[in-house]
């Protein structure tokens, strides 16, 4: 509520890793809010917990570290997964999955970044932690964002800008997209 944010007619949460779960719950929580949120862009969120879990847990007494156990043992990912499904909210999760490894361990793996999702997902050449900081125009994370936000349905009266060439560094092959808010265009590879 603070600035107004909720006052906007639509709303995109962008989040990464746990925020993703976070976002997911919130919107569960505060569900009025669900039909103003025609799409949720997440970068790696580990809907079936991750293994770094299980070794953190080893040195660390962090709760939290128990909400990302990986499997179908997470009670809380399971919860959240069935609650998510069964709300009925239209809103699209589009997702981006890290490529590399982030010292020599891949965080989250494309399957567990990629269940919940809509349509196809982005892959990013980047480790879990260097995927959320884009060094240029043309990297993954940057594709994938511009796919979640050509994928909103229109608003009344918006002005479209221009269609532009999307190029990337990653494995995705470059793509022609209209930027208009709410075009209604397939993206083809």
């Amino acid at each position: 509520r603070i600035a107004g944010v909720f006052q906007h007619k639509q709303i995109i949460f962008v989040a990464h890793s746990m925020g993703g779960l976070v976002v997911e719950a919130f919107l569960l929580r505060f569900r009025y809010l669900a039909p103003q949120t025609p799409v949720i862009l997440l970068y790696s969120t580990p809907h079936e917990g991750s293994e770094i879990s299980s070794i953190a847990r080893v040195i660390s007494s962090n709760p939290g570290l128990e909400t990302m156990i990986s499997g179908d043992k997470n009670q809380y990912l399971r919860r959240l997964e069935s609650d998510w499904r069964n709300s009925g909210f239209t809103t699209q999760v589009r997702c981006a999955y890290e490529l590399l490894d982030t010292y020599k361990i891949r965080i989250v793996t494309r399957l567990s970044a990629t269940r919940p999702c809509s349509g196809s997902s982005t892959p990013v050449n980047a480790d879990h932690i260097d995927m959320v900081k884009p060094l240029t125009a043309d990297s993954g994370a940057v594709l994938a964002l511009k796919l979640a936000i050509i994928s909103l349905p229109a608003i009344p009266g918006s002005v479209a800008p221009p269609t532009q060439e999307v190029v990337t560094n990653t494995p995705t092959p470059a793509r022609t997209v209209d930027f208009r808010l709410g075009a209604r265009k397939s993206v083809r590879d």
